[in-house]
């Protein structure tokens, strides 16, 4: 089919039978072209020889990222390596050569990621306006719960099986696969149990719980149609030639405005000055090969190219993850608590207390990030920022790597990460290697678990019992701090979006450590000394925060 085909997803149920289909045979053949990381070398060798970046050119720019502060194997690092010699192949060639060189694909489409964003936005505001006194985190918690329940099933858009009758070849009817909004959905999945449970703990029967739910997965649905046949018409588009980013800086933010020449007003995101340079000087690091800061000085009067790919991205990423908290979030803050971040300073501390380890982050966003190498949501744009993918994917860590871990605070994140650790915990011991894990979770206490419980928190709590009990019960675990509520903050997910950065916990948190028995066995750890950094470092700063922007009288 024509990637600029239009499907109409207003039908009959037969019809929407058809436009299922025709939607996924589109992105089966789209799938490798509208992915960098799947480009094909012969695709672009007339490319990298017209930009003179073959042979030992290709070798050299490979070798930008930077093996030290990599945790992995040698293969996930060739990996990364062939990404981005690709992408930079294919960046040059059309910065040299200009459209006709274009690689589809090698930037995202923003009009897809706009549409994707509206429609989570009203999946959100169906649910909180079907249950009276519902929270945004609620929804927040079921659709990241269930995107990984999708991902972890393995359903893989476009699948081939074998007809036995006439030995064709069929494609196994799927729902559309999409980045953010998850598909598969029914209500035997534990994340569509655990929120009709919150539903019902507002007061709602559940029978009206559970058809509440039932359209809200029926509305999920039509939303990926919708947002797929936006993707076929923008497939092929030419960043620059089909839109136009202007900049405009202010105090604190930086206002990016998207317009084409058929919309009446452009459509404005705006993120802080800081966390603009941040995803700027992270770009360009590890870019710098095909992109020097010249083509990236926001105060020149030509557009780059290079300007332009910045200024998409960073839209892009900033729509992606208000996508993954509700759609709720540039326009009133809503939502977001899912991503929030430890402080810089706790950081500090493991760089201290494990001064020969490789330090990761588990669970970050170029937005949220502090350290140059993390596992993110969105791998196949966070990458531009250092990014190595799902955390679900990276497992062959290097001896003595240290990881932090703060998951979202999510009863199925937190499964996943208890098992998950378990595994890399196993594997480091079965090559005497060291690894060690701090684990930052909300702490579950006697009376969370209490079965009479009714507030959504306390629900919450006791479905994310069992990652809590096994973490702190393994023999890996080699100590565990308690923060109290009233002691200890973090950073704000909607960070940057807003003027202020901090905000005080809710609840008690939980600081697990746990190491293999090599990292065991080195030099014994000072937990005193260390859990006494640790509570500094979770200190919460939103009071002093509070009372250096307070005017005074």
């Amino acid at each position: 089919m024509h990637p600029e085909c239009h499907i109409t997803t207003n039908t009959s149920d037969n019809q929407e039978a058809v436009v299922a289909d025709s939607i996924e045979s589109c992105l089966a053949d789209l799938e490798e072209a509208t992915n960098p990381l799947y480009f094909k070398a012969k695709n672009l060798d007339k490319n990298c020889s017209d930009a003179n970046i073959e042979g030992d050119g290709m070798k050299s720019r490979a070798e930008k990222v930077d093996g030290s502060i990599f945790p992995f194997s040698t293969s996930v690092l060739d990996s990364q390596k062939e990404r981005l010699s690709t992408w930079d192949a294919a960046f040059e060639s059309w910065n040299r050569h200009g459209s006709k060189s274009y690689s589809p694909g090698m930037l995202p489409c923003f009009e897809t990621e706009l549409a994707r964003h509206f429609h989570v936005k009203e999946l959100s505001k169906f649910l909180l306006d079907s249950v009276p006194g519902l929270k945004i985190n609620a929804f927040e918690r079921w659709f990241m719960d269930a995107k990984l329940e999708e991902n972890q099933t393995g359903a893989i858009l476009g699948r081939i099986k074998d007809d036995g009758d006439n030995h064709r070849k069929k494609k196994r009817k799927t729902e559309v696969r999409d980045p953010v909004l998850p598909s598969g959905l029914s209500l035997s999945l534990e994340s569509s149990k655990r929120l009709i449970e919150e539903i019902r703990e507002m007061g709602t029967e559940e029978e009206s719980a559970s058809a509440i739910v039932k359209d809200l997965f029926r509305r999920t649905k039509a939303a990926k149609q919708e947002i797929a046949s936006q993707s076929f018409r923008c497939f092929g588009q030419v960043p620059q030639q089909s839109n136009r980013i202007q900049i405009e800086r202010g105090s604190y933010l930086v206002s990016m405005l998207y317009s084409r020449k058929k919309w009446k007003s452009p459509f404005i995101v705006k993120i802080t000055l800081q966390h603009y340079d941040k995803l700027k000087a992270r770009f360009l690091k590890l870019h710098n090969k095909v992109v020097q800061e010249r083509d990236l000085d926001a105060t020149v009067d030509h557009r780059t190219k290079a300007l332009h790919a910045l200024h998409l991205l960073i839209m892009v990423i900033t729509l992606r993850y208000s996508s993954l908290s509700g759609g709720q979030l540039l326009d009133e803050f809503r939502g977001g608590g899912m991503q929030g971040a430890i402080h810089e300073q706790g950081f500090d501390v493991l760089k201290e207390f494990f001064p020969n380890n490789t330090i990761f982050e588990c669970f970050a966003s170029p937005l949220n990030v502090t350290l140059p190498v993390f596992a993110s949501a969105f791998g196949e744009i966070d990458w531009h920022f250092g990014s190595v993918g799902s955390l679900a994917e990276c497992s062959d860590f290097k001896d003595g790597c240290c990881c932090e871990a703060n998951p979202p605070f999510t009863p199925g994140f937190m499964n996943f990460l208890a098992d998950w650790v378990k595994a890399r915990l196993s594997h480091a011991n079965s090559n005497n290697r060291s690894l060690s894990f701090v684990v930052v979770v909300p702490a579950v206490h006697a009376k969370d678990l209490s079965l009479g419980a009714t507030r959504v928190a306390s629900a919450v709590k006791r479905f994310a019992a069992r990652a809590h009990q096994h973490m702190i019960n393994s023999s890996a675990c080699t100590l565990h701090i308690v923060l109290s509520a009233k002691e200890h903050g973090y950073v704000e997910g909607a960070q940057h979006l807003r003027p202020t950065r901090y905000k005080r916990s809710l609840y008690d948190t939980s600081v697990i450590l746990l190491q293999s028995q090599k990292a065991q066995d080195a030099e014994p750890l000072h937990k005193e000394r260390f859990e006494s950094s640790i509570r500094q470092a979770f200190a919460e700063r939103h009071s002093e925060e509070h009372r250096k922007r307070a005017k005074p009288k």
